[in-house]
């Protein structure tokens, strides 16, 4: 775990902000029973200041897709299963998610001077010294 969490010379991956509870979660009892599921949805827009377009869902441990602002997103996870998702504006049809091993894969600024680069299906994968890979997701419509 603390390997996805910061880089082998020790420096954390940390957020720009910190992280806020959804609003309509503030007020709500979050008591789980051992062994439940939790089940729910989510969209970009529950996150402030996210402007109208198009965006990558990228979650950690399932993959990515590309939604709407307001499009409503359906999670379900089973006891002690976790996900995090992380969204990326498409910007003229890419998409930049950043370092897909780590659990916050855009906390990194990318200077590929002497980087390598990989092409996969849809998406560009730049090889950094430290042999960190750096994804930017392409769009095809």
């Amino acid at each position: 775990m603390i390997e996805k969490l910061c880089f082998k010379d020790g420096r954390t991956l940390r957020c720009d902000q910190p992280a806020l509870p959804a609003e309509d979660r503030l007020f709500v009892n979050c008591r789980l029973k051992e062994n439940s599921a939790v089940r729910g949805t989510f969209s970009v827009s529950d996150v402030p200041g996210f402007p109208e377009g198009l965006y990558l869902a990228y979650y950690i441990c399932s993959g990515c897709r590309v939604v709407g602002r307001d499009q409503l997103l359906n999670l379900s996870l089973d006891s002690l299963d976790y996900e995090l998702v992380t969204f990326s504006p498409l910007i003229r049809g890419a998409a930049p998610i950043g370092l897909v091993k780590k659990l916050n894969p855009k906390a990194v600024t990318v200077d590929v001077e002497d980087a390598d680069f990989s092409f996969e299906e849809n998406q560009i994968c730049i090889i950094l010294p430290e042999g960190r890979e750096y994804t930017l997701h392409l769009f095809v419509e």
